[in-house]
């Protein structure tokens, strides 16, 4: 509702115009997403791929703006704290985290999203800054980036936060027909998709994986090659966790169907996955994850 309603405003925004897209096509897509409700724009865009173009670019719109530092500055103070938001379970994943300088890639871990924005980099590159006292924004990077971060989908900027800045607030035209052309649809050849291939590699030399927030969407569970993961009978040791925010025991049935194994411990999920109500947070404090 809220990408069509950024489109479906008198007038047209401009940025359509500047992208040669027009008026007409713009309103009749904010319209169509409007009735159609479904779940995401990425459903819409699967079977109107006429309106590709158009939908990236409102994705864009609403996304773009909302990368801002005052948004990660509420952390995770102990207690039942069990907001589904981001900044909670980023500081208590940085809190196991912390190192000496230089040695952020001592911890074991790397992180693969299914989202465009930069919000965990950019947590990460403020408190190593904030801890170590770094002056050069390069030397953050450098620590921070000997752990690995794979967007699959793209994201609405650079890693390093030079050509697309983080905390801008507001973008120009130009800047946000650039962004919309980094971002792929999760439909959009998957098979294609090189980042895919990247976190294929990842995810076969882990000894823990956990979800949050997955939604084991079948595209981008072929795409991740899960199936054949869980059936490898070398990696029988890897132990799979995950959350469940707001899916009944019987929807993550139905929707991991073919990986559930992973998430058994004696026949139940108990253990491996979050409760329906967990959010992020909860299950990084309640699984062995960490």
């Amino acid at each position: 509702k809220e990408i069509a309603g950024l489109v479906l405003g008198k007038p047209t925004p401009n940025v359509f115009n500047d992208a040669d897209l027009k008026n007409e096509d713009v309103q009749r897509f904010g319209r169509d997403l409007l009735e159609s409700e479904v779940s995401s724009i990425d459903t819409f865009l699967q079977y109107r791929p006429e309106f590709l173009k158009i939908g990236k670019l409102a994705i864009a719109m609403r996304l773009s703006g909302r990368e801002l530092d005052g948004k990660l500055n509420f952390p995770f103070r102990g207690g039942s704290q069990s907001s589904p938001g981001l900044s909670p379970w980023y500081h208590y994943l940085w809190d196991q985290m912390v190192t000496e300088k230089g040695c952020f890639g001592d911890n074991r871990v790397a992180f693969v999203t299914f989202n465009y924005d930069r919000s965990l980099e950019r947590y990460l590159f403020l408190r190593l800054k904030a801890l170590h006292g770094y002056r050069i924004a390069d030397e953050v990077f450098d620590d921070l980036y000997k752990i690995q971060f794979i967007h699959i989908h793209g994201s609405l900027g650079d890693e390093r936060f030079a050509e697309f800045p983080y905390d801008r607030g507001k973008h120009s035209n130009s800047e946000l027909i650039k962004i919309s052309g980094r971002l792929r649809i999760i439909h959009e050849a998957p098979a294609g998709n090189p980042h895919f291939a990247a976190a294929n590699d990842l995810l076969q030399n882990a000894e823990r994986i956990c979800f949050l927030g997955y939604g084991f969407h079948d595209v981008n569970n072929n795409g991740l090659k899960l199936r054949t993961l869980a059936a490898d009978d070398k990696r029988r040791d890897q132990q799979w966790f995950t959350s469940r925010f707001h899916m009944t025991e019987v929807e993550f049935r139905r929707r991991a169907n073919g990986l559930l194994d992973r998430f058994l411990a004696r026949g139940y999920l108990k253990g491996r996955v979050g409760e329906e109500s967990d959010s992020a947070l909860d299950v990084l404090r309640k699984l062995p994850v960490i």
